[in-house]
């Protein structure tokens, strides 16, 4: 079931939350409160740019006092939600302008439905800009876990309102022809073994004031671990030696990496992941456990200085 966390149950409630409220990092917006609501949401969707996406779950900004006393001014919280990149649409482009550094204002709306597809509540929102996103751990051990990315957006305003009926359907973008899934890939780019590359973390992107629509420079890329099994060691490890020998990471010892999300048959390429500039951060080997046996495992982390990913 979706959240929606949004409302506060009574006036106590409200102002409770609002006295607690942070006076720093929130954005100061308008916020028009809507109406108390009676049903169990099944469902959420995005409507973006004429589009409509499913989302897993959803998160509407807060009401909150930044300010307390008399001329106090209210703010709004950013949204957040999480989305399987289960096709190329409007909603994906959107998130994808952070990480792109073409971050955009964009309108829209979360819409709540029934077990019906029903819709019953509709949340709008003005000149939304993506503030963080964050993609998810690959790694071969996971099955068919669907790739979700989790990704927040601040609003200028948000107003509440009814569903206004209809049914709620995806529409527009385009499919690809089956799921994507957080066990299927596969690396290149780094100069040794890496078909015993387990897992991969991929880098939270984020900027650290949100709403400023001059935030281009100022856009963070977390780092990317790779987790490979013992096996690939001694390979790997040469890498690393290479890079530590003079004591010191320079410019040609950057890497680029690509990262293929493939089908369950391992035979089809679903989407590409690209990270650039990376620099090698830490190698770490995991504890060892005595008079056990068990397969050795290791983590390289590596900066990133920028980062794209585009589906097929």
């Amino acid at each position: 079931m979706a959240s929606h966390g949004f409302l506060f149950p009574t006036r106590r409630h409200f102002l409770q939350a609002t006295a607690a409220a942070s006076a720093t990092g929130l954005w100061v917006g308008r916020a028009h409160a809507g109406p108390a609501v009676g049903f169990a949401s099944s469902n959420a969707a995005i409507e973006l740019a004429g589009e409509t996406a499913f989302l897993s779950e959803v998160s509407i900004a807060e009401h909150l006092l930044v300010a307390g006393g008399k001329g106090g001014k209210f703010g709004l919280g950013p949204f957040s939600a999480s989305y399987s990149i289960s096709e190329a649409n409007a909603l994906l482009d959107w998130i994808m302008s952070l990480p792109r550094k073409k971050v955009a204002e964009t309108n829209g709306a979360i819409v709540f439905a029934d077990h019906n597809f029903d819709a019953k509540r509709r949340v709008e929102w003005t000149e939304g800009l993506i503030t963080s996103v964050q993609f998810p751990k690959l790694s071969a051990t996971d099955g068919k876990k669907p790739f979700m990315v989790d990704f927040k957006w601040q609003p200028s305003t948000v107003s509440h309102a009814g569903g206004g009926g209809g049914k709620v359907q995806a529409q527009g973008g385009k499919k690809p022809t089956k799921a994507i899934s957080v066990s299927n890939f596969r690396l290149s780019g780094l100069p040794a073994e890496s078909e015993f590359v387990t897992a991969i973390g991929l880098p939270l992107v984020s900027v650290p004031e949100a709403g400023r629509k001059d935030a281009k420079g100022d856009i963070k890329f977390g780092d990317m671990t790779l987790e490979f099994s013992g096996r690939s060691r001694e390979a790997v490890y040469k890498y690393v030696q290479g890079v530590l020998d003079d004591g010191r990471l320079t410019d040609d010892e950057h890497r680029d990496f690509g990262i293929e999300l493939l089908d369950s048959t391992l035979n089809k390429t679903l989407g590409n992941i690209s990270l650039i500039g990376c620099g090698l951060r830490s190698y770490k080997e995991a504890p060892i456990e005595v008079n056990k046996e068990s397969t050795a495992k290791f983590t390289l982390t590596f900066t990133v200085e920028r980062f794209d990913l585009k589906l097929l």
